[in-house]
Protein backbone atom coordinates (compact mmCIF):
# COMPACT_ATOMS: atom_id res chain seq x y z
CA UNK A 1 0.00 0.00 0.00
CA UNK A 2 2.72 2.51 0.81
CA UNK A 3 3.94 2.41 -3.04
CA UNK A 4 0.37 2.82 -3.90
CA UNK A 5 -1.16 5.40 -1.71
CA UNK A 6 0.02 8.68 -3.36
CA UNK A 7 -1.74 7.92 -6.37
CA UNK A 8 -4.87 6.92 -4.57
CA UNK A 9 -4.99 10.07 -2.93
CA UNK A 10 -4.12 12.24 -6.00
CA UNK A 11 -7.30 10.38 -7.14
CA UNK A 12 -9.22 10.97 -4.43
CA UNK A 13 -9.47 7.71 -3.08
CA UNK A 14 -8.67 7.45 0.68
CA UNK A 15 -7.73 3.74 1.89
CA UNK A 16 -9.23 2.02 5.41
CA UNK A 17 -7.56 -1.08 6.91
CA UNK A 18 -9.78 -3.55 8.94
CA UNK A 19 -7.94 -6.16 10.78
CA UNK A 20 -9.05 -8.78 12.51
CA UNK A 21 -7.70 -9.80 15.77
CA UNK A 22 -8.43 -13.09 17.82
CA UNK A 23 -7.12 -14.69 21.16
CA UNK A 24 -4.39 -17.47 19.65
CA UNK A 25 -1.11 -16.82 21.06
CA UNK A 26 0.63 -14.03 18.40
CA UNK A 27 -3.04 -12.29 16.49
CA UNK A 28 -2.72 -9.55 18.74
CA UNK A 29 0.59 -8.61 18.21
CA UNK A 30 0.50 -9.38 14.13
CA UNK A 31 -2.52 -7.03 14.71
CA UNK A 32 -0.57 -4.38 16.25
CA UNK A 33 1.88 -4.51 13.63
CA UNK A 34 -0.57 -4.57 10.67
CA UNK A 35 -2.00 -1.26 12.28
CA UNK A 36 1.22 0.64 13.42
CA UNK A 37 2.34 0.36 9.47
CA UNK A 38 -0.78 1.39 8.28
CA UNK A 39 -0.62 4.75 10.50
CA UNK A 40 0.79 6.55 7.70
CA UNK A 41 -1.38 5.73 5.08
CA UNK A 42 -4.60 4.67 5.96
CA UNK A 43 -6.89 7.16 6.42
CA UNK A 44 -9.35 5.08 8.99
CA UNK A 45 -8.06 1.96 10.96
CA UNK A 46 -10.60 -0.52 12.24
CA UNK A 47 -10.24 -3.60 14.50
CA UNK A 48 -13.00 -6.72 14.99
CA UNK A 49 -11.88 -8.65 18.07
CA UNK A 50 -12.60 -11.69 17.16
CA UNK A 51 -13.92 -13.58 20.24
CA UNK A 52 -15.35 -16.84 18.69
CA UNK A 53 -13.16 -18.92 20.16
CA UNK A 54 -11.96 -17.16 23.06
CA UNK A 55 -11.67 -13.85 25.08
CA UNK A 56 -9.31 -11.58 24.01
CA UNK A 57 -7.95 -9.55 26.98
CA UNK A 58 -9.18 -6.25 27.15
CA UNK A 59 -5.73 -4.37 28.23
CA UNK A 60 -3.74 -6.30 25.71
CA UNK A 61 -6.59 -5.40 22.72
CA UNK A 62 -6.80 -1.56 23.93
CA UNK A 63 -2.68 -2.18 23.24
CA UNK A 64 -2.70 -3.27 20.22
CA UNK A 65 -5.44 -1.52 18.67
CA UNK A 66 -4.60 2.01 19.75
CA UNK A 67 -6.93 4.66 18.37
CA UNK A 68 -8.63 2.17 16.06
CA UNK A 69 -12.15 1.83 15.88
CA UNK A 70 -12.70 -1.53 17.78
CA UNK A 71 -15.93 -3.96 17.78
CA UNK A 72 -16.50 -7.30 18.73
CA UNK A 73 -17.48 -10.56 17.46
CA UNK A 74 -18.68 -12.52 20.33
CA UNK A 75 -18.31 -16.35 20.70
CA UNK A 76 -20.46 -18.49 19.30
CA UNK A 77 -20.38 -22.41 19.95
CA UNK A 78 -22.00 -23.35 16.69
CA UNK A 79 -22.36 -27.13 16.58
CA UNK A 80 -20.81 -29.42 13.98
CA UNK A 81 -23.79 -29.58 11.53
CA UNK A 82 -24.12 -25.28 11.78
CA UNK A 83 -20.43 -25.30 10.96
CA UNK A 84 -20.59 -27.52 7.82
CA UNK A 85 -23.40 -25.52 6.46
CA UNK A 86 -22.06 -22.52 7.17
CA UNK A 87 -18.47 -23.77 5.13
CA UNK A 88 -21.03 -24.23 2.45
CA UNK A 89 -23.12 -21.39 2.25
CA UNK A 90 -20.61 -18.31 3.57
CA UNK A 91 -22.46 -15.79 5.70
CA UNK A 92 -23.55 -14.70 2.33
CA UNK A 93 -25.30 -17.49 1.48
CA UNK A 94 -27.15 -18.08 4.90
CA UNK A 95 -30.39 -16.17 3.99
CA UNK A 96 -31.19 -18.34 0.32
CA UNK A 97 -30.42 -21.62 3.10
CA UNK A 98 -32.91 -24.43 1.99
CA UNK A 99 -34.68 -24.76 5.39
CA UNK A 100 -36.67 -27.41 3.67
CA UNK A 101 -33.46 -29.66 2.57
CA UNK A 102 -32.11 -29.28 6.39
CA UNK A 103 -35.44 -30.31 7.33
CA UNK A 104 -34.85 -33.45 5.18
CA UNK A 105 -31.46 -33.79 6.34
CA UNK A 106 -31.12 -33.74 10.00
CA UNK A 107 -34.77 -33.05 12.08
CA UNK A 108 -37.09 -29.60 11.76
CA UNK A 109 -35.86 -29.14 15.42
CA UNK A 110 -31.96 -29.42 13.90
CA UNK A 111 -33.22 -27.44 10.79
CA UNK A 112 -34.29 -24.46 13.19
CA UNK A 113 -31.28 -24.49 15.87
CA UNK A 114 -28.96 -24.18 12.41
CA UNK A 115 -31.02 -21.36 11.18
CA UNK A 116 -31.08 -19.35 14.44
CA UNK A 117 -28.21 -19.77 15.22
CA UNK A 118 -26.24 -18.90 11.94
CA UNK A 119 -28.70 -16.45 11.51
CA UNK A 120 -27.43 -15.00 14.83
CA UNK A 121 -24.10 -15.24 13.71
CA UNK A 122 -24.55 -13.30 10.64
CA UNK A 123 -26.09 -10.64 12.29
CA UNK A 124 -23.39 -10.40 14.78
CA UNK A 125 -20.51 -10.64 11.97
CA UNK A 126 -22.66 -7.91 10.34
CA UNK A 127 -23.10 -5.79 13.36
CA UNK A 128 -18.77 -5.89 13.70
CA UNK A 129 -18.35 -4.79 10.34
CA UNK A 130 -20.70 -2.27 10.50
CA UNK A 131 -18.52 1.12 11.21
CA UNK A 132 -16.22 0.22 8.60
CA UNK A 133 -19.03 -0.50 6.51
CA UNK A 134 -20.25 3.03 7.46
CA UNK A 135 -16.67 4.54 6.80
CA UNK A 136 -16.52 3.35 3.14
CA UNK A 137 -20.25 4.50 2.19
CA UNK A 138 -19.22 7.66 3.74
CA UNK A 139 -16.12 7.98 1.78
CA UNK A 140 -18.00 6.89 -1.77
CA UNK A 141 -20.62 9.29 -1.16
CA UNK A 142 -18.30 12.48 -0.01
Amino acid sequence: MPDIIDDLRENGIEVGIVVVAAAEAGALADASKLLHAAKGWAAARFVIANELRGTIDPGLLKKAAGSAVVEHLRQFMLDDQARSVLAASGLRGIPAIDKQALIKAYSPAVANRIMKDLTAFRLAAMQAVKPAALWVIDAVEG
